[in-house]
């Protein structure tokens, strides 16, 4: 995997990317609009194209935030690198979303296991305009803020699950994707909508919380939501209960699992 570096901005509060970077947007867009049918959610899809994200460059994060705050208020604001729980949590809270400003080399086009501009553009972004995913998000962070890192640790499972490789059962029956790391990824894709590799599990909180994953290797196994609305019916109430009774039971059965969270 290539080391990569956040984009710093310059005194007029703007991000210069390349002419090879630009043309690595336009090819990861290209190819991802491609996919969606058949495989994202519908509301994904109507969210994406609300957003109308420049086909020929790297959109600048003011850009996307103008749109994001007049449908819900959320804005991406720009870190360097990967964030502590802590810090991620209480972004989440704010209705701040934590965003990477580099983007992917051709060496990691299909799939990067780092988030990238386009993970958090075209991944969230979209998604962040929808009240279900912005409500719940912020619900994430609002829980997983003062918690202790054991809990935080299962939290961002649980968020792993849903907000990064979630996977909904749209009007018709059909199993669609609503997942950033998914959406974003030409390989993931794939591999989650295949049917063949992944495993389909429907929506449990103790249960993500208990099995593993890593971010830089396809995901094994998607979890199913009844639908989008219906994750902003978890309270934090509920997600707090679960997380610890989980941790609880893995504590009292000595579980090898516990070494996960």
């Amino acid at each position: 995997m290539s080391a990569y570096q956040s984009k710093v901005a310059d005194s007029d509060g703007w991000r210069h990317y390349s002419a090879a970077e630009d043309e690595i947007w336009s090819t990861l867009l290209e190819t991802q609009l491609a996919m969606l049918a058949g495989r994202a959610c519908d509301e994904f899809i109507h969210c994406l194209t609300a957003l109308d994200l420049p086909p020929e460059r790297v959109p600048q994060l003011a850009e996307v935030n103008e749109k994001l705050a007049a449908e819900s208020g959320w804005q991406l604001t720009a870190v360097d690198g990967m964030t502590s729980f802590d810090d991620f949590f209480t972004m989440l809270g704010d209705c701040c979303f934590p965003a990477a400003t580099f983007i992917r080399t051709r060496e990691d086009l299909e799939f990067v296991s780092q988030p990238d501009i386009f993970h958090e553009v075209f991944g969230h972004g979209p998604l962040l305009m929808h009240p279900s995913y912005a409500a719940f998000s912020q619900t994430i962070g609002k829980t997983g803020v003062g918690q202790t890192a054991a809990f935080q640790k299962a939290l961002a499972a649980v968020y792993w699950y849903t907000c990064e490789t979630g996977a909904l059962q749209d009007a018709s029956g059909q199993n669609r994707l609503y997942g950033a790391s998914t959406l974003s990824s030409p390989k993931e894709i794939v591999h989650a909508s295949s049917g063949q590799q992944a495993e389909l599990r429907p929506f449990s909180i103790p249960d993500m919380v208990l099995n593993s994953y890593r971010i830089d290797e396809l995901t094994k196994t998607y979890y199913q939501v009844p639908s989008l609305a219906y994750l902003a019916t978890i309270s934090q109430s509920e997600l707090t209960s679960s997380i610890e009774q989980a941790l609880d039971a893995a504590a009292q059965t000595k579980s090898p699992q516990l070494e996960n969270v």
